[in-house]
């Protein structure tokens, strides 16, 4: 049998999930000149900020 050993920590993927409120998202802007997306808020303090660790899994 073929074991492959492969270094699982150094992958992409997600570091953190943001969530906002419903009521703080205002709007996503378009910078038409660089071509980026913004995201406007009401409210800044409502984000919340739930780190993903490696190996976890979350519900």
């Amino acid at each position: 049998m073929k074991v492959i050993n492969y270094d699982f920590e150094n992958i992409g993927g997600l570091l953190q999930v943001i969530a906002v409120s419903p009521t703080s998202f205002l709007r996503i802007r378009k910078d038409y000149a660089g071509g980026l997306n913004y995201l406007e808020l009401r409210n800044r303090e409502n984000i919340i900020s739930i780190p993903v660790y490696a190996n976890d899994t979350y519900i």
